[in-house]
């Protein structure tokens, strides 16, 4: 499955919302930097879609706000 994601960053909590079919708001509390908030938002997005970290790849957006992720399904 590829979802559509928009980060907000700096926030004072994390959470996943779903916006429309394929697409979800993610707000972190990470910094973007040094791949922080990558990793907060894949950590986030696993515990949101019951699956393992290793299932969650950010395929386009590494360094942008608006993210394309592949989530593997078995």
């Amino acid at each position: 499955m590829t979802i559509q994601i928009k980060v907000k960053t700096k926030q004072q909590e994390s959470k996943v919302l779903q916006t429309g079919d394929f697409e979800y708001t993610v707000w972190v509390k990470a910094l973007p930097d040094k791949n922080k908030a990558n990793k907060e938002i894949v950590s986030l997005l696993a515990k949101h879609f019951s699956v393992n970290r290793d299932e969650i790849q950010i395929k386009t957006g590494k360094t942008s706000s608006r993210k394309t992720i592949l989530i593997k399904e078995e």
